[in-house]
């Protein structure tokens, strides 16, 4: 009688296991549908973001190369000045002189 009693409590125990595994392996393949689904619906708000950051990067990068190209050209410029200024004063050294003198 005690092991008809422990069988029936095991088949019992058994039953119950099988039901719970059942239970969370459907549980499990709703979570992965759910997953999929917000996937598909959060996908083309994370391609925008995406894209917007690119473009602002983008941004940046371009502003920054063009403050890299305007310090470039302000000494070429100054450069150039300083050549002009000295051929000048090569040339005329009198009018330096001349300046310079009280």
């Amino acid at each position: 009688m005690v092991e008809e009693a422990e069988a029936t409590t095991d088949a019992k125990v058994r039953g119950a296991v099988a039901k719970l595994e059942s239970s969370k392996k459907a549980m499990d393949e709703e979570v992965q549908e759910r997953l999929r689904e917000v996937e598909v619906e959060e996908a083309p708000k994370v391609k925008r973001e995406e894209e917007r950051l690119k473009i602002e990067e983008e941004g940046v990068v371009a502003k920054e190369d063009a403050k890299v190209r305007e310090a470039e050209n302000d000494e070429q410029r100054l450069e150039r000045t300083a050549a002009t200024t000295l051929k000048v004063l090569e040339v005329q050294p009198s009018a330096v002189a001349a300046r310079d003198s009280p």
